[in-house]
């Protein structure tokens, strides 16, 4: 055949050649493009295990002790190298009393050295947390818990006295265990000297392996494996997780602009789109959210629901999100998202018109008074120094004097607000955010009794029927009647404006676009959130054919 197809080649003239070559050149990829058809449509993608995921974390672990975590380097390590309650156990539960939980853990559960997981583990990290010598930052939340052991598997925890039922399940699901075996023969206020305070045995997807300490004491990275009889429902599909640590936040957004790292959470939105690097965001919408805090005995002007709906009402919320959060995130008008994503229409100009104010020559806001024109009083508002912050004011000077105010903007650094400023309750309006945890707990930010320093009532708001909402919300049990009084809640937040609501960020998340996998978590309430499907993702990829469904 060969031969026969040489001896025709060699009678052809040159054009001859040239068109024969071209029709097989044609032939072949006609050829090629159907045989690659055909593979797609019988096959399908599936994850392969495999490969290396570079991560950075700002910051400098001293402690990966799920106990003792408190920053949000310690926090993101952590969360990849220990479960929580919530994917160790079968079922938590209230008891039919409704004053204490049951907690049954999953079958054949072990910790990374293969020695079992079992309920003595539970009970040993709550009592290490109300221990005082250990220096919990989870203390306060347990202080008072009592449990009792059902079976290996199962323990009873009675919540601390007068603790609300929505807070301590939150802490309760959230509670990753440590291992009993390796830390009850240590005192706590000696695990910070442990080999496996840095170095640790933990129950996680990931396990650790190694990592790298500079001449200077700077923990460089570190090497975490996947753990492959893993507690979870499968082995996680990266074979190793490589966490670089670096000094700051800058430093670490150029090494992921240079590809050094493929991973990168807590990027600020304001900045997020000038990384200059081909890369996939991941957008977590989160719980916290930013409002103008109005104290209403630094202004008279304030004391007017009116005025203050005036303010509310000209707030341009689409531009805020667009221009200072490049759109990751919502504009909102209360301060929990479902009810806040609603836009309502302005009415500034006909509420100020009713009120007797009109705009003189100079476009300013003035109104008669007997023979005299009455001014309205300047209103001031502090902002600290934090670029995208700058910018809202910016955008709310522009709107609030476009409709006759007049208004100051104090810029403070932001430690002089917070240490002093917000303290002293010593503004007439603030630009703040605030982060619930979870969500539907509005209590430290409304309820009467948080109006002064610690408290977290910015607005010095007064309402007796919040105060009982807010009460009433910490104390239900159930989701659907908690979701209907927080709705009620929001309601009366919402008539009475004691705070002018703007927007809630996403968190940003950009990572290299080979990643797979990744579905933003619905319930995100803290960065480390993010790694809460890591089990899931994936750098490779094969292929199988498709099952077919037969007759």
């Amino acid at each position: 055949m060969i031969h026969r197809l040489k001896k025709i080649w060699l009678v052809l003239n040159r054009t001859e050649r040239q068109y024969a070559l071209g029709l097989v050149i044609i032939f072949i990829v006609a050829l090629g493009g159907v045989l690659w058809f055909v593979i797609i449509s019988t096959t399908t993608t599936f994850p392969a295990r495999g490969g290396t995921l570079r991560i950075g974390v700002v910051g400098q672990p001293t402690s990966l002790n799920p106990l003792l975590s408190e920053s949000g380097a310690e926090k993101d390590i952590t969360h990849l190298l220990f479960s929580p309650l919530s994917k160790l156990t079968e079922t938590i539960e209230l008891t039919k009393t409704g004053d204490a939980w049951t907690v049954r853990l999953k079958e054949d559960l072990v910790w990374h050295d293969g020695q079992p997981i079992i309920s003595d583990d539970i009970i040993f990290s709550g009592e290490q947390i109300q221990d005082p010598s250990t220096q919990s930052p989870l203390f306060s939340y347990w202080q008072g818990a009592q449990f009792e052991r059902l079976s290996e598997r199962e323990v009873k925890i009675v919540p601390p006295p007068r603790s609300s039922p929505l807070l301590f399940e939150e802490h309760l699901k959230r509670l990753s265990p440590i291992p009993k075996h390796i830390f009850s023969s240590t005192p706590p206020q000696n695990w910070s000297l442990s080999e496996y305070n840095l170095r640790p045995v933990g129950s996680g997807p990931y396990r650790f392996q190694k990592m790298v300490l500079e001449n200077d004491g700077f923990l460089q990275s570190y090497t975490l494996s996947a753990f492959r009889e893993g507690n979870e429902k499968n082995t996680p599909y990266i074979q190793t997780i490589l966490v670089r640590l670096f000094k700051d936040r800058k430093e670490a957004e150029t090494d992921f602009r240079y590809g050094k790292i493929d991973s990168l959470g807590g990027i600020d939105p304001y900045e997020a789109k000038s990384i200059g690097r081909p890369a996939q965001t991941i957008l977590y919408q989160t719980p916290s959210y930013y409002a103008v805090f109005i104290n209403q005995s630094q202004n008279n002007l304030l004391k007017n629901s009116s005025i203050r709906k005036v303010l509310d009402g000209s707030i341009p919320r689409d531009q805020l999100v667009s221009a200072v959060l490049n759109n990751y995130g919502v504009g909102i008008t209360t301060p929990h998202l479902p009810l806040g994503e609603n836009k309502e229409v302005d009415r500034s100009q006909e509420i100020l018109n009713t009120l007797g104010w009109t705009k003189n020559v100079e476009g300013k806001l003035e109104r008669a008074v007997g023979d005299q024109k009455e001014k309205p009083e300047d209103l001031v508002l502090t902002v600290p120094n934090l670029p995208f912050l700058e910018h809202t004011a910016r955008l709310l000077k522009e709107s609030w004097e476009d409709i006759g105010f007049t208004v100051t903007v104090k810029v403070m650094p932001s430690e002089k607000v917070t240490e002093e400023i917000v303290p002293r309750r010593d503004y007439q309006l603030l630009l703040f955010g605030n982060v619930p945890q979870p969500q539907e707990d509005l209590y430290p930010f409304w309820h009467s009794s948080q109006i002064f320093h610690p408290g977290l009532n910015l607005s010095l708001y007064k309402n007796p029927s919040l105060d009982t909402l807010l009460t009433k919300i910490r104390a239900t049990t159930s989701s659907p009647e908690r979701a209907t009084v927080v709705e009620e809640a929001e309601r009366l937040i919402r008539d009475d404006l004691p705070a002018i609501f703007l927007y809630s960020p996403a968190y940003v998340h950009l990572t290299t676009k080979e990643l797979k996998g990744i579905k933003p978590n619905e319930s995100f309430i803290f960065p480390e959130d993010r790694f809460s499907d890591i089990s899931e993702w994936h750098l490779r990829t094969k292929r199988a054919l498709k099952e077919t469904n037969t007759p």
